[in-house]
């Protein structure tokens, strides 16, 4: 049985923080299996 995990991000700054976060994920990219965004409206 595989086991997975799941990770909640919560930026705030969401303007500022942007890129710094998109850097680490994207460092981590053969780690990730899916990524969803969701915006405040």
């Amino acid at each position: 049985m595989k086991c997975y995990n799941v990770m909640v991000l919560l930026v705030d700054n969401r303007e500022e923080n942007a890129k710094v976060l998109q850097d680490i994920l994207t460092e981590s990219g053969c780690l990730i299996k899916a990524r969803l965004g969701l915006h405040e409206a």
